[in-house]
């Protein structure tokens, strides 16, 4: 009687465990990893999307890492600040963090400050754009113009040809298989998304 709730998983039912913790990431930062691949003229599958949040991991816990050159190494590192976290409570962790990414040798720190996320101060060594809406395509043009002159030339030119502005729809199938391999449940995407509908009913 004791045992009468006890559950037994059925034969092949089998847990798959997560590639990178959940926890630290975003389906929005692992579509915007896919958008700055596309617009440097790197591989922007799946494999490529994950294999660019683990180098910003591996680089002070960047949200995504882009290696520029081999020798020396010069890493590329994006941060992308939702205004819903990145909040003015927040901004002195960001801040920090900013200035740890920027202490790596060669790395390039580049941070996007969604909609109403806190104001970030200009002396931090990073490069700083602020955009109204998390849109990938426009935040990647706003990036460009500040980003090339710190890139190497070939790198340069291919991102400001390539940062116009368009939307990438082709990019979402890849986008999901990369998420898919983090939120194995679809448990963070399904909450993430009520706490997003709640917040802009809060707006309204």
């Amino acid at each position: 009687a004791q045992n009468a709730n006890l559950s037994i998983p059925a034969f092949g039912d089998v847990r798959v465990a997560p590639r990178l913790n959940p926890q630290g990431h975003s389906r929005e930062q692992f579509a915007f990893c896919a958008y700055a691949l596309s617009a440097l003229g790197r591989p922007c599958g799946a494999e490529a999307i994950l294999g660019a949040v683990e180098c910003g991991d591996s680089h002070g816990r960047a949200d995504v890492g882009v290696p520029l050159q081999e020798d020396p190494p010069c890493p590329l590192l994006f941060e992308w600040d939702g205004s819903y976290y990145h909040d003015k409570a927040r901004l002195p962790s960001d801040v920090r963090k900013t200035e740890r990414l920027c202490a790596i040798e060669g790395a390039v720190v580049a941070r996007v400050r969604v909609g109403k996320a806190a104001p970030f101060p200009d002396n931090t060594g990073a490069i700083v754009v602020h955009v109204p809406t998390a849109n990938l395509a426009l935040a990647l043009a706003a990036l460009a113009p500040l980003l090339a002159p710190r890139l190497p030339t070939p790198l340069a030119e291919q991102l400001r040809a390539s940062a116009d502005g368009q939307t990438q729809p082709e990019l979402e199938a890849e986008i999901d298989a990369a998420w898919a391999q983090v939120d194995v449940d679809a448990a963070k995407s399904a909450a993430s998304t009520e706490r997003w509908n709640k917040y802009n009913a809060q707006k309204e």
